[in-house]
């Protein structure tokens, strides 16, 4: 049992440290969350350990009431709820030739705060 925390590749389950909380950029400017999870990653110092994925820090927003999911024949779009709107959260509509009309949320520097916080609880 000494290995019941570690996958397949030999890591360890997601965990950021409070110094390392206090280390990753937040941004002035609102940001998708792969940039914010990426933010996130980066600050963390050790290799041993399981990268959060932005899908578990969707969950969270989702499960915390800050935004929900509109399922698409081709996409789901993440739109704020009442909660986020307050919150500052938003959502910007793109269009691409290749993808077409795709939809883009970005968070707050608040929010980016949040996500970093509460980081261990999205595993």
């Amino acid at each position: 049992m000494l290995y019941k925390n570690l996958n397949a590749k030999g890591k360890k389950k997601f965990y950021i440290t409070k110094e390392e909380k206090e280390n990753v950029h937040i941004s002035t400017l609102s940001l998708p969350i792969t940039t914010i999870v990426r933010n996130i990653n980066n600050s963390i110092n050790n290799s041993k350990v399981k990268k959060l994925s932005y899908e578990s820090a969707l969950k969270w927003l989702v499960a915390e009431g800050y935004i929900y999911e509109e399922r698409t024949q081709n996409q789901i779009i993440r739109h704020p709820t009442n909660k986020g709107i307050e919150n500052r959260i938003i959502i910007d509509e793109k269009e691409s030739p290749t993808k077409g009309v795709y939809y883009i949320t970005y968070y707050p520097p608040s929010i980016q705060r949040l996500i970093v916080e509460h980081a261990n609880e999205m595993v």
